[in-house]
């Protein structure tokens, strides 16, 4: 499984530079069997062995039993182990004990099939301290074309990896602090609609008290105080169901993946944000798929970009004057995807600015009244779920927003 934080473009780089290397060394092993001039095939030999020794990146060379015949400097340096400990050692020494076994296995299975097999260990140093390194590992054909060695090149990325951690970190914090600000936002909504309920409760308690003081015990009289504790119990079914919205909407779960009803998520969101007074003015229609598949996502990402998205067609229709205000949330899918489009009969986007849309800092909002960062984090989000996201607008008409999302996806963070 792939981590979605993990680099192509460096795996591209060390799987090139692994195959100049495995290339070179195959080169030079044919040469010194199949060449009488020994003094030039040795001095070409020498001469990969110089590259090999002085590369940046730690190179590991094994027999065909995976016993290490071979490290040079850069892998002593990252893992603390000379040359004279390692050689005729397992390269488990390494092992840390927190990659899964299946990753070894899987290991062996690709390159004694002669393929060639990248990935991420989390190793540890001979002095005990943990690191991540990025790995690529193949064979090295003798003459005969057997595989003789494997030679593993691998790169220390846990500086990578911890500064990936605090990204991350960092990046959830402002989609709490932006959750929090939207709830500052529907506070008064809230608060309203928590009060009503409440001072209907307080008002059915003293009618209860009132009959219970007044009337006998008498069927109707029975029968009326089990209306009015229906009645209480349904104002606090009303209470409760807020209660649940809220914190749904504010609880952060630490970015971890999970099968999620994507219709329940816009339904919870829909509901919250219409304490938003400015809501009131607003026709929010919305248009469930019942046949909609769960999907593999983060809840915290997938309410962020929501709220986003809701906060922009507010904004937009707000601009309008003159026609009712509407907007329409609705989900549907195919085969290989679902969909979520939000769309708004608001002020729409200039055609010039649709390119630049989802750039950092640009936004399309009236001076003072957008940072330029809503739309950026919606697609780093939807980016990070293998997802899209897309703008359809028609400048003084309509603006649609539709994101689509894998049905089968192996995000994880």
């Amino acid at each position: 499984m792939k981590n979605i934080t993990e680099d192509d473009d460096n795996d591209t780089d060390m799987i090139t530079e692994l195959n100049l290397v495995r290339d070179a060394l195959e080169n030079s092993q044919s040469q010194l069997a199949d060449t009488d001039d020994k003094g030039m095939s040795e001095t070409r030999y020498q001469n990969y062995a110089y590259v090999v020794e002085n590369a940046p990146i730690s190179v590991m060379i094994t027999d065909a039993g995976g016993l290490i015949t071979f490290v040079n400097p850069k892998f002593e340096e990252v893992t603390g182990y000379k040359l004279h400990e390692v050689v005729g050692k397992n390269p488990n020494i390494l092992n840390s004990g927190e990659t899964p076994e299946g990753a070894y296995n899987d290991l062996w299975k690709t390159i004694k099939a002669g393929n060639q097999w990248s990935g991420v260990f989390h190793n540890r140093r001979k002095d005990g301290a943990l690191f991540w390194e990025r790995a690529v590992i193949t064979g090295i054909k003798n003459a005969q074309g057997e595989i003789s060695h494997y030679i593993a090149i691998k790169e220390d990325i846990t500086e990578v990896k911890e500064a990936h951690k605090k990204l991350e970190q960092e990046r959830l914090r402002i989609i709490q602090h932006s959750k929090m600000a939207e709830i500052g936002l529907i506070a008064a909504g809230i608060l309203h609609e928590v009060g009503n309920p409440l001072a209907a409760i307080r008002g059915l308690i003293c009618d209860i008290k009132d009959s219970c003081a007044l009337t006998g015990d008498g069927e109707s009289s029975r029968e009326m105080i089990a209306h009015q504790l229906d009645q209480v119990l349904s104002e606090v079914d009303r209470i409760t169901c807020i209660t649940m919205d809220i914190s749904e909407f504010s609880y952060s779960n630490n970015a971890k993946a999970d099968l999620l009803d994507i219709n329940g998520l816009v339904d919870t969101t829909c509901r919250l944000i219409q304490y938003d007074k400015r809501w009131d003015r607003i026709e929010l229609r919305v248009v469930l798929d019942p046949e909609l598949p769960p999907v593999n996502a983060i809840k915290d990402y997938i309410i962020q970009v929501l709220i986003n998205l809701f906060s922009n067609a507010v904004y937009a229709v707000e601009q309008v004057k003159g026609r009712k205000s509407e907007v329409q949330v609705s989900t549907f899918h195919d085969a290989e995807n679902i969909y979520i489009s939000i769309k708004d009969n608001g002020c729409g986007i200039k055609q010039e600015n649709l390119p630049r849309i989802f750039d950092n800092f640009f936004t399309n909002k009236d001076q003072g009244k957008g940072t330029g960062i809503g739309l950026a984090l919606c697609k780093s989000l939807i980016d990070s779920h293998q997802g899209t996201i897309e703008i359809q607008s028609k400048e003084g008409l309509e603006t649609e927003v539709c994101i689509s999302l894998p049905i089968h996806s192996d995000t994880e963070v």
